[in-house]
């Protein structure tokens, strides 16, 4: 077998309770993310501790499987998945706030962890960032990476919720040298034991709240790799807000990257337009 996509859902969320269970023009998140994960044509999974959750599963024929509630991050739930399910070469993570996330993308984290870099080291998706609220925010994980391999991927070397690479006074932010991650993260069975093994977050983990980290502090390489993106996750009310009129516009002008032309559209306050993209 190939990879086994995995998408971590639980009900609690502190800055979106209910976040899986939400709702984008019509269906779930969870359901959004679970048909753009499908699209690749790999075997998907839902890992989560809520029956909430477990049941919309059940009405929409998507597979899952029932986790600890004692998971500390959504990659401990995927590792849990990986013991259950051992058969699989590689273990893709994405995040159950990601109803636009790229098939495409996925793809290619698949790809490179079943042929290329996947037995020494973690893999995980980044993009520019293309506008200066994105570098600010703290819900919006900026990183650091050797540019080994220029346009194209390098090890991760620190990944923060500030504003990195920081920058003088008076300088603005750093457009076109400014990156992001994006929630795409591929492992190896081997990967999943050694993450859990640690029974606590790390310090740096548990700091910046970000899951990734914790295989920097326990000596496991990450490599990010070049990605294409989506337009948006959706990680508070004003993000499904804009989620749902992405959605909407999406299914009016259905033509190609009609995703991030449209958002762009609805960023700048234009959610009404006579033309088609």
């Amino acid at each position: 077998m190939t990879s086994l996509i995995v998408i971590p859902a639980r009900f609690q969320s502190s800055r979106l309770p209910g976040k899986p269970l939400r709702q984008i023009w019509g269906q779930t998140m969870i359901k959004r993310v679970h048909e753009r994960c499908t699209e690749t044509g790999l075997d998907t999974i839902i890992a989560t501790d809520d029956e909430r959750i477990a049941n919309e599963c059940v009405k929409h024929s998507m597979d899952y499987i029932m986790t600890s509630s004692d998971c500390l991050t959504g990659t401990d739930r995927v590792a849990e998945v990986a013991k259950a399910r051992p058969d699989y070469k590689g273990y893709i993570n994405v995040q159950g706030d990601e109803p636009f996330v790229t098939p495409s993308d996925i793809l290619m984290i698949s790809d490179l962890l079943c042929n290329s870099y996947g037995k020494a080291e973690v893999l995980c998706g980044m993009c520019r960032i293309e506008e200066p609220d994105q570098y600010y925010s703290p819900n919006v994980p900026k990183i650091a990476f050797n540019q080994d391999k220029v346009g194209h991927s390098g090890l991760l070397r620190y990944i923060s919720r500030a504003p990195i690479p920081g920058v003088k006074a008076n300088m603005g932010w750093p457009k076109g040298n400014a990156w992001k991650q994006v929630c795409i993260y591929g492992f190896s069975s081997w990967h999943l034991h050694q993450f859990t093994e640690q029974k606590e977050k790390t310090t740096l983990e548990y700091i910046e709240d970000i899951e990734i980290l914790r295989f920097l502090e326990i000596g496991i390489p990450v490599r990010m790799v070049m990605i294409q993106g989506s337009p948006l996750a959706v990680d508070t009310e004003n993000d499904l807000k804009r989620a749902n009129d992405l959605y909407e516009h999406m299914l009016e002008y259905p033509t190609p990257n009609a995703d991030k032309e449209i958002l762009n559209k609805l960023k700048e306050g234009k959610t009404q337009w006579n033309e088609k993209l």
